[in-house]
């Protein structure tokens, strides 16, 4: 059975057996934790190791990638990339339309206020108690992270500490999807924060403000005004160029 529900992460289940090829399992896994396998290791000729995606799941999953094409890889990491590229466009493919294709603006000067969404944007989101993962994108890579009642809550800190975020920084982010966010980093001078993960080529598009009232104050010198439109950059990354950080320190061992 499909499962419509974006995958958080992927993982892997180990084979103990000395008689069966297949050496381990590639597993997909939702909030809700349903699993779905989608490739396996196993010996090919002369014992060599190869990883297979699954007829079925290539099959049933033809919607999130262009997945007819994948045959085999000999690479580990050549898997690595295809199953953190499912996990960003199952986001894409299960969220909804845009929501307001603007940016919202996060300022982490109150320690009160550094985990939650900002203002703007949580009209967007239940106050419920319920949980919502979202995938915040950087550059080429990609991290899902838990919201409820508005505060950033699995994944969040993983985010942080790999940016190196902290007090007087500010995060703009612009909604692709309501579930899907590109985002820029800027310190508490206003320049842009740079990693290596960056990466070439962006494409770069118009954003304006979001409407109504913003309660965040304007970056220093980048955004001059409440109605200031921010020139965004985003990638269309795929293959060996998006890379999805898992949050769960299992993933891939």
């Amino acid at each position: 059975m499909v499962v419509h529900a974006p995958f958080l992460r992927w993982d892997v289940i180990w084979i103990p057996s000395l008689i069966s090829k297949r050496r381990a399992l590639y597993y997909l896994e939702t909030a809700g934790g349903e699993r779905v396998v989608a490739a396996v290791q196993m010996h090919g000729e002369n014992n060599r190791l190869i990883y297979e995606p699954l007829a079925e799941f290539v099959e049933e999953y033809q919607g999130l990638l262009n997945l007819g094409d994948v045959t085999k890889w000999s690479f580990g990491f050549q898997l690595n990339a295809w199953l953190d590229n499912i996990v960003y466009h199952s986001f894409v493919q299960y969220s909804e339309e845009v929501v307001d294709q603007c940016w919202y603006m996060k300022d982490f000067s109150l320690p009160t206020i550094a985990k939650r969404l900002p203002h703007s944007l949580q009209q967007h989101f239940k106050a419920d108690g319920s949980s919502t993962w979202v995938i915040l994108r950087h550059g080429l890579k990609a991290w899902s992270i838990e919201i409820v009642n508005h505060e950033f809550r699995n994944g969040w800190d993983v985010l942080r500490d790999a940016h190196g975020l902290k007090k007087e920084h500010k995060i703009v982010f612009a909604c692709e999807r309501k579930w899907v966010f590109h985002t820029i980093m800027f310190n508490g001078d206003g320049r842009e924060l740079v990693f290596d993960w960056g990466g070439p080529n962006g494409h770069w598009q118009d954003l304006p403000p979001p409407t109504g009232a913003v309660h965040t104050a304007c970056l220093p010198s980048t955004l001059m005004a409440y109605n200031t439109v921010v020139k965004f950059v985003y990638f269309n990354a795929y293959g060996p160029e998006l890379h999805t950080v898992c949050i769960w320190p299992c993933c891939g061992e």
